[in-house]
């Protein structure tokens, strides 16, 4: 059984973790909850942080000639200001997290859809296609961190790319710390796979950052490596680079397969690509195999177990309730 080390994730305070929403509950999250046991969660409530009661008037954005601001309708108190340097002083010492999952739709924590107004009264909105201010930051602060709000996350396709990302760079900050140059090169070897899913051009600039780990020195190579695979998370998983992967395995067991066999697993493979099943089902039939012919280099391939089993029942699932 895979060991897996515990990502560091930051979380917003209301999503299960505690009554502070400006009503004074809390909003149940099953991915939250779900990752309980398997991460390590650092959270705080920016509203709360800035000095915003419980419960409280709810606050909204409001844009005017250019300038956004931070408002409470019903006070007046414009807190932009108070958010703005809470955000940058909290993000800039918050330390190294390996993701973020935010309060979707939320002037302070929203990443996506927050709804922007023109003026304090109701009925003046500008739309929805907006940030939250604290939201904003972590955007601008730390762009190559993996960050999602709690919305996105309820589809099992963005929810498992997400859950891919914060273990992989929870694997790497452990390999770090034992600053050896074999570690780097073994922890290449068994991404392979995982990292082509995510775009054959990054994969092919971190095999170069492998192969040259000796000329650089491990600080250096792995200050690059983590850089480029940051970078290359940024995207999503591409398909295409995914199907890549299951046919790069799939090469292994066209002379132990039966003809029905190859043909299932690729028109499992098809459905995956027309979006009618997620990359579990053709993985499943591959990882099925690797068992079945004690496949040993793809036994060791992360992608096939890239975190734990508990969390692949739930990266099935279209909503986890």
């Amino acid at each position: 059984m895979r060991k897996f080390p515990k990502p560091r994730v930051f979380a917003s305070r209301c999503l299960g973790l505690a009554k502070c929403r400006y009503n004074g509950v809390t909003i149940k999250n099953s991915v939250v909850n779900a990752l309980g046991e398997h991460v390590e969660f650092v959270t705080v409530c920016p509203e709360v942080e800035i000095g915003l009661g419980v419960p409280r008037e709810p606050i909204k954005i409001v844009s005017k000639a250019g300038k956004r601001k931070l408002v409470q309708p019903a006070t007046g108190l414009d807190v932009s200001g108070k958010m703005e340097e809470f955000s940058e002083g909290y993000l800039g010492k918050l330390g190294e997290v390996d993701g973020f999952i935010l309060k979707g739709r939320s002037p302070s924590c929203g990443l996506f859809d927050v709804k922007e107004y023109s003026g304090v009264e109701r009925g003046t909105s500008r739309g929805k296609n907006f940030s939250g201010f604290f939201g904003k930051k972590v955007m601008g602060m730390c762009p190559n961190t993996p960050w999602e709000d709690e919305g996105r996350l309820l589809n099992g396709e963005i929810r498992g790319c997400f859950f891919k990302k914060i273990f992989t760079l929870a694997r790497f900050r452990e390999m770090k710390q034992k600053r050896k140059m074999k570690d780097l090169a073994e922890f290449h070897e068994k991404h392979k796979l995982l990292l082509l899913a995510f775009g054959q051009e990054g994969m092919g600039k971190l095999g170069g950052v492998a192969a040259n780990r000796k000329k650089l020195g491990f600080e250096e190579a792995a200050k690059e490596y983590e850089m480029e695979m940051r970078r290359l998370f940024r995207n999503g998983i591409c398909k295409k680079s995914a199907a890549n992967s299951l046919m790069h395995a799939f090469g292994y067991f066209k002379k132990g397969l039966g003809r029905e066999e190859k043909k299932f697993f690729l028109q499992t493979l098809e459905e995956y690509m027309n979006g009618k099943v997620l990359i579990s089902a053709p993985r499943s039939l591959i990882w099925s195999w690797v068992l079945r012919f004690d496949e040993e280099y793809l036994r060791e391939q992360v992608f096939f177990e890239p975190y734990p089993k508990e969390l692949v029942m739930a990266e099935n699932r279209v909503y986890m309730g």
